[in-house]
């Protein structure tokens, strides 16, 4: 709520950054793990 005052930006915003902070930051220390992982085959996509 201090941010959004001090900022003058909506409170929905702060928890969307940070997941997106969380969310690569992940992808980061996670990139040699992922990297293992095979994708399904292309039948198998969502569409």
């Amino acid at each position: 709520m201090r941010l959004e005052r001090y900022f003058d930006w909506p409170a929905d915003v702060w928890p969307s950054l940070q997941s997106h902070h969380d969310q690569q930051t992940a992808k980061a220390s996670l990139k040699s793990a992922l990297a293992e992982i095979h994708t399904c085959p292309a039948s198998f996509s969502i569409k």
